[in-house]
């Protein structure tokens, strides 16, 4: 199969190569007299910006845009965005990972993206936290090396013109050749121009305020429940200011911005606006939206339960046997079993993955701590329950579950008694028969 994305990066690379030697061998060389000063002074800047071009170019096509670190996960007091149905961390139900703050899952990366801008074809890769600032660079040096080859390029023309219509002697006439790469660069350059202009000034106002573009859709959406009067105008809370938004972007040295570097940071939290307003969650939820009727509890809480319910009962630790509301005992499946029933109903062809530890068929919350048991239930318990808890990944592997309620998320198992009565009642049906 064909790498698309490989294709498009080979077609750039020509059309960059097309629109920047051909001009100079066909038109600007002859036109600026050959090897001279004034050839050498127009032309070198010329080529400098084509080497930027190419340069930036190649880092956004390389550089990996943020990828969230193994077993990362929110901690208390840290700076996390909230889903809209459970209140709680985000979590990607694909990656089987946590979220964090601004960052996004590609589909065609198959991957979360910190800080992810958008997937972007013709470089073969997603822009986001460690390229973007490449990007930005190499968009700005392809508007400025092509504004500079159109000015040559209309420059050759109002010459061809001027000679022409004042029938100067001797006549410089341009060769067939020059005359066909002048109307190719024409036809090339303007909608090259014109294209990455565009899409080039858009950037730049995105980098001016600190937004991405997934996050200027989250901004429409706020500002229609804004004018329609359903919340209150809300501040955006990572433009913490014209030259930080830059900086945060470009590199702290403002005589570097426009050359290639690494970004700092992790790419994991951002500042905030002084001017945001820290209980409001962003984006705004629509107060029409169904709110979820439970909320899902934060890792660090079941973290901290999990550790306090150990200290408490200490006659049952690391035990995962309880009764549902129906009845039946009911075995929380640990994370290995997770990933081995997940990975199964892949191969069988599936859709639905087995993505929320928490609520069982009937909704019940699946923890250690959640029920007590009885005196009836200590054999079975010791018998059924065995360590596969592993208290250091615990908060890391666990994702906050949506609002289905997931049948496979248990495995039931039936005391001795109901085993007994079940064979008696066969035994019976037998003799009847």
């Amino acid at each position: 199969m064909v790498n698309t994305g490989r294709l498009f990066i080979i077609g750039v690379s020509i059309l960059i190569g097309f629109l920047a030697y051909t001009s100079q061998i066909f038109i600007f060389w002859d036109f600026l007299g050959g090897l001279n000063v004034h050839c050498l002074t127009v032309l070198i800047p010329f080529n400098i910006s084509v080497i930027l071009i190419y340069w930036n170019y190649y880092l956004t096509c390389t550089t990996d845009p943020g990828r969230v670190p193994k077993d990362w996960y929110p901690k208390e007091n840290q700076d996390v965005e909230i889903k809209r149905t459970t209140h709680s961390p985000r979590f990607c139900r694909t990656c089987s990972a946590y979220k964090p703050p601004r960052s996004h899952h590609c589909r065609t990366c198959k991957r979360c993206v910190l800080k992810m801008d958008h997937h972007c074809p013709w470089t073969n890769n997603c822009v986001g936290y460690f390229n973007y600032g490449h990007f930005i660079r190499f968009v700005f040096w392809v508007d400025v090396a092509c504004l500079y080859h159109i000015t040559l390029m209309i420059k050759r023309t109002m010459r061809l013109i001027e000679d022409i219509s004042y029938v100067r002697f001797p006549v410089d006439e341009p060769s067939s050749l020059e005359i066909i790469f002048l109307v190719l660069n024409y036809a090339a350059v303007i909608p090259v121009f014109f294209s990455v202009g565009m899409l080039s000034l858009y950037h730049f106002y995105c980098m001016w305020t600190n937004t991405t573009t997934i996050e200027n859709w989250e901004k429409d959406k706020v500002a229609t429940m804004v004018r329609r009067g359903k919340i209150k105008e809300v501040v955006f809370p990572y433009d913490v200011g014209f030259i930080e938004n830059i900086s945060a972007n470009l590199g702290d040295n403002p005589l570097l911005w426009c050359w290639p570097q690494e970004i700092k940071g992790t790419g994991l939290s951002f500042p905030i606006s002084k001017d945001a307003d820290p209980s409001i969650i962003w984006p705004p939820k629509d107060p029409d939206a169904v709110s979820a009727s439970s909320l899902a509890p934060k890792p660090w809480d079941i973290y901290n339960n999990h550790n306090n319910s150990i200290s408490r009962n200490q006659k049952y630790p690391r035990q995962f046997i309880r009764r549902d509301s129906e009845g039946y005992l009911v075995r929380d499946i640990s994370l290995e079993e997770r990933a081995m029933l997940s990975s199964n109903y892949e191969c069988e062809g599936n859709e639905d993955h087995i993505d929320d530890p928490y609520h069982n068929s009937d909704g019940s919350t699946l923890y250690s701590e959640s029920d007590e048991y009885s005196d009836d239930d200590e054999k079975i318990i010791e018998e059924t329950a065995y360590d596969d808890f592993d208290d250091d990944n615990y908060p890391e592997h666990i994702g906050v579950g949506d609002d289905r309620n997931d049948y496979g998320h248990s495995i039931r198992r039936f005391t001795k008694n109901e085993h007994q009565s079940s064979a008696v009642h066969e035994q019976e049906q037998s003799r009847n028969i």
